[in-house]
């Protein structure tokens, strides 16, 4: 996977895939660029932009080939299944596990990390859920560079440590805490709160 395609390409590029993988199943072996950004709510433009770095160009008649932008899209984002890991089973945790679930990802869950006694032990929808401590072990094992990062802000302090210790390099941060991470550990925050306020503002204006 290379790393020379702008952040917001990439975003998008999972996007694209997502819908094409649906379009695929519907035998549909082409598609216009300005249809998928009515549907994703993008600009026909970036669309064109984005596949014209992946060397694509359309037909004028026909579109996008399908197959030709899923191969391509893959060649970028990776086709094989990659595991990454939950930490946190509450209400939060479970609902990323059900949108993962329910979501058409080439990310797997391979297991869950809990702090919480009542937890440890249990499994959601075939996932087991291990204790923080053996988070190390099963990240070493496995080769796992990836996290979901969905615990209580007072946790946040006590199990960031053993993240790092562990070997993970990627966080998607799901905690209203601020992460203090060494500069080659790449961290996306997901703020709830923020994005409704900014929401707010944006309407109010």
């Amino acid at each position: 996977m290379g790393n020379e395609l702008p952040r917001n390409t990439i975003l998008r590029l999972s996007q694209y895939r997502r819908l094409l993988e649906k379009y695929r199943y519907l035998d549909q072996p082409y598609v216009f660029s300005h249809d998928l950004a009515r549907i994703l709510n993008l600009k026909s433009v970036n669309v064109r932009h984005d596949f014209m770095l992946l060397g694509i160009t359309g037909d004028r008649r026909m579109g996008y080939n399908i197959h030709l932008l899923l191969e391509k899209i893959n060649e970028k984002l990776g086709k094989d299944g990659v595991n990454i890991i939950l930490i946190g089973l509450g209400r939060l945790g479970e609902s990323v596990l059900s949108y993962l679930e329910d979501s058409s990802s080439y990310l797997k869950v391979s297991a869950i990390f809990e702090i919480d006694p009542s937890k440890i032990g249990t499994s959601h929808n075939e996932i087991d859920c291990f204790s923080i401590t053996e988070l190390t072990a099963f990240v070493k094992r496995g080769g796992i560079t990836t996290a979901i990062l969905a615990v209580p802000q007072e946790d946040v302090n006590d199990i960031l440590p053993i993240m790092l210790d562990a070997g993970i390099k990627g966080i998607l941060n799901y905690s209203p805490e601020q992460l203090n991470v060494p500069d080659e550990v790449i961290v996306r925050n997901v703020d709830i709160i923020s994005s409704l306020e900014e929401i707010n503002y944006s309407l109010s204006g």
